[in-house]
């Protein structure tokens, strides 16, 4: 039983390393570039006057930074395995790490409009 258990601990910290050794992992160039697309979108819509947290564009830059990332993993991860099916597996935790980063994004504006941090870079 015992050589079972350090094969599974071997292997797991291989698996969890092995981004942080490889020059280039597969995910790296997609997400170099979806991350740009998904900042540059928002950026787009958040030049609009945003003046409260209930304002209609906050909520349409977070839901369209979402949709972008959801959607490109999944082609990403389609392209990666060669098969719709494989990447369309990983939507379902894209869908609840978008929830979470809309809740944590909602939460952490309201703190910093709270603080009136956006007073201190104003010229």
């Amino acid at each position: 039983m015992e050589p079972i258990l350090w094969d599974m601990e071997r292997k797991s910290f291989g698996h969890g390393t092995n981004g942080a050794f490889v020059p280039c992992p597969r995910g790296f160039i997609p997400t170099f570039f979806l991350k740009g697309l998904m900042g540059y979108l928002v950026g787009i819509i958040g030049k609009k006057e945003v003046t409260s947290l209930h304002s209609p564009y906050l909520l349409l830059a977070s839901l369209i930074g979402t949709l972008e990332g959801i959607i490109g993993y999944t082609l990403v991860g389609a392209i990666i395995y060669h098969s719709l099916p494989t990447g369309l597996m990983q939507a379902p935790g894209l869908i609840v790490e978008g929830i979470v980063n809309m809740v944590a994004f909602y939460m952490i504006y309201g703190a910093l409009n709270a603080g009136k941090v956006k007073q201190l870079f104003k010229r």
